[in-house]
C-alpha cells in the first residue's frame, strides 16, 4: 500500500511540475487564436470578393452588407482582444467572424453561379420555344390547307357546268 501511495504521490507531483513549468499552454492558446485570427480574416476577404462578382453577375446582394459589417465589427473585436491578451476572447469573436464569412460567401457564390448560368438557359429556352412554335405554325398550315382544299373540292363537285351555246 505504501508503494501505491509513493507511486501517487511521485505521479501526482510530476503532473503539477509539468502543468506549472509548461510554457507551451499560453504560446499554444496564443498561437491558435492567431491561426483563427487569420483564417477569419482570409475568409472575410474571399466572402468580399464572392459578393463583389456576384455583383457582377447581376445577382441582388443587399442583404450581405448588413452581414459583413457585423463579420467586420467582429474581427475588429477579435484584433481588440487579442491585442489585448484575451485570446480565448480573440478566438471566440475571430470563429463568430468566420462563420458568417463562410456564410455569405457559399450563398454569394451560389447567387452568382445561378445568376451567370441565365443567360445560357434563357438562350436554350429561346431555342426550344422557337422550334416549338415554328412547328405549331408548320402543323396548323398543312391542316389549314388541307381543310380549304377539301371544301373547295366539294363545292367544285357541287357545281354543273352550263352548256352554253355559242353562235357564230
Amino acid at each position: 500500500m505504501k508503494l501505491w501511495f509513493k507511486l501517487l504521490m511521485v505521479s501526482g507531483f510530476l503532473f503539477l511540475l509539468l502543468a506549472v513549468f509548461n510554457p507551451c499552454v499560453a504560446a499554444s492558446s496564443e498561437d491558435v487564436a492567431a491561426l483563427v485570427l487569420n483564417e477569419a480574416e482570409e475568409t472575410l476577404a474571399s466572402a468580399f470578393e464572392a459578393v463583389k462578382e456576384a455583383e457582377a453577375n447581376g445577382a441582388g446582394i443587399s442583404g450581405f452588407s448588413e452581414l459583413l459589417k457585423d463579420a467586420t465589427q467582429l474581427l475588429a473585436q477579435a484584433h481588440t482582444s487579442f491585442r489585448v491578451g484575451d485570446f480565448d476572447k480573440a478566438e471566440k469573436f475571430a470563429n463568430l467572424a468566420f462563420e458568417i464569412g463562410n456564410e455569405v460567401k457559399s450563398t454569394a457564390l451560389s447567387l452568382g453561379e445561378i445568376k451567370s448560368d441565365l443567360p445560357t438557359n434563357e438562350m436554350w429556352d429561346t431555342v426550344i420555344g422557337s422550334v416549338f412554335a415554328v412547328f405549331v405554325v408548320v402543323i396548323v398550315s398543312l391542316l389549314s390547307w388541307s381543310f380549304f382544299r377539301r371544301l373547295y373540292y366539294r363545292r367544285k363537285s357541287v357545281m354543273k357546268p352550263e352548256v352554253a351555246s355559242v353562235e357564230y
